[in-house]
């Protein structure tokens, strides 16, 4: 099997890398309602069964599910 990676492909490996670094970055900084903008509206979340199962459709699930975490300067449970 032989792999072809273009110019193209590289761009979009490198943009969701630094979206991966920007999300991981904003969580260990605690910017809450920053990392909110990391997902797109339509965002898709599939959560395996072992690691507490669940389906996520929208970007408002979070502030739903965690509404203590998205307030400037709150501390996760």
């Amino acid at each position: 099997m032989k792999l072809y990676i273009d110019t193209a492909n590289l761009a979009d490996i490198e943009e969701i890398r630094q979206l991966k670094a920007r999300y991981f970055r904003l969580m260990d900084q605690r910017r809450w309602d920053e990392r909110l903008d990391v997902f797109v509206e339509d965002v898709r979340i599939d959560w395996p069964p072992d690691k507490g199962g669940a389906y996520i459709v929208g970007a408002g699930w979070y502030e739903e599910q965690y509404p203590q975490q998205t307030n400037t300067g709150a501390e996760p449970r």
